[in-house]
């Protein structure tokens, strides 16, 4: 059994801010806030970091930001689509029901890291360090996490078609529960992977085995 993840740890009292964030972007502070149906849109930044915070509903749209650093966060029903978190870092976050379609994690940092219910179509995680991730009942449509570094990553109830796991050591992982059409992995990267019988097929193209 993989290690606990640590869930966000919120303020009860936030400061309710419903109004024009744009102020604390210049600042490059979001704190102990509770935001709620905000798109933000043509801003680019250098840095921002959001931490104990409960945002909701917030839309970034054409939003440019060079590096972001995220603790104690839960963020809902929240659009970060074509967002580029390239170098960033996520602390114990939680995604439920975000859009994540094309959004860019690569060369980040993930720890104590769940993705719920939401859609991280061609998302990228390349080069990223994922330590106690999970992916719960999550589309990953032609993700791809290649040469990424895997510590406790669960994937649970999610599907997972067309997705590039090259250079992953992908033991321990339990994909059994998982919808799978089709991955991309090395031989070595797949040994000691936990399937479901009916998954097999999958991982037999990848060693070269045909069924007659």
């Amino acid at each position: 059994m993989g290690k606990k993840i640590m869930s966000p740890i919120i303020p009860k009292n936030l400061e309710i801010e419903d109004g024009d964030i744009l102020g604390l972007i210049e600042d490059e502070l979001i704190e102990c806030k509770n935001i709620k149906d905000i798109v933000i849109k043509n801003i680019e930044t250098s840095y921002l970091n959001i931490r104990g915070s409960m945002i909701t509903g917030l839309v970034f749209d054409e939003v440019d930001i060079k590096s972001i650093d995220v603790s104690n966060t839960i963020f809902r029903n929240c659009d970060f689509s074509n967002v580029d978190f390239r170098a960033s870092i996520f602390h114990q976050v939680e995604f439920i029901n975000c859009k994540l379609i094309g959004t860019n994690f690569s060369d980040s940092n993930l720890t104590n890291v769940v993705f719920t219910i939401s859609r991280a179509d061609y998302s990228y995680f390349r080069f990223s360090e994922l330590k106690n991730v999970e992916f719960s009942e999550t589309t990953l449509i032609k993700a791809d996490f290649q040469e990424s570094t895997f510590k406790n990553v669960i994937f649970s109830q999610s599907v997972l078609k067309s997705i590039q796991f090259a250079g992953v050591n992908l033991k321990d992982v339990d994909l059994s529960s998982c919808q799978i059409d089709g991955i991309s992995a090395r031989l070595e990267d797949v040994k000691g992977l936990i399937i479901d019988i009916s998954q097999s097929s999958y991982i037999a193209k990848l060693v070269g085995v045909n069924f007659k």
